[in-house]
């Protein structure tokens, strides 16, 4: 898949990390929306396509966890890469249970960010294909379309 049409969200309340984050995937040719913090996040998810998101776990407001709880909420199976200083197992854990895909402990190499990056915005491209092949066949035929939103509702 064309890196150009992969679109990762990157959140983070530490503009400089945020930046340094984005400027990464943009280098790779991925598409990079940001957000200062989860609030501001769910906002870009409920309005736009997006591949993968990439999110600090401690911050302000809504914590990458909650996130990503708010995101599922939405019916949005959109994978995340938590990323945070605090090298707590519980953290970890915690992270994992709410839906995280990856957690690379800080501080990580640029080599370990890309490698993470094009993981999980692969899992979503495919995630957005198979959900865009559902609502075509949805659109086509309204007895799979009950079925497709019976799917739905548990993915919930």
């Amino acid at each position: 898949m064309d890196n150009l049409k992969r679109t990762l969200l990157v959140v983070d309340d530490e503009e400089d990390i945020c930046e340094m984050l984005a400027d990464t995937a943009k280098q790779d040719g991925y598409n990079v929306l940001i957000a200062k913090d989860g609030t501001e996040a769910l906002a870009i998810l409920r309005a736009e396509k997006v591949d993968a998101v990439l999110t600090d776990l401690m911050m302000p407001n809504m914590n990458g966890s909650e996130l990503i709880m708010r995101t599922r909420a939405l019916g949005r199976a959109t994978p995340f890469v938590l990323v945070s200083g605090v090298n707590d197992d519980s953290a970890v854990i915690g992270a994992f249970r709410s839906g995280a895909c990856d957690f690379p402990p800080k501080p990580f190499t640029t080599e370990i960010l890309r490698s993470v990056v094009n993981r999980v915005l692969d899992i979503g491209a495919r995630l957005n294909t198979v959900d865009s092949l559902l609502d075509r066949l949805a659109e086509e035929n309204t007895e799979i379309a009950d079925q497709v939103d019976k799917i739905r509702r548990q993915q919930q």
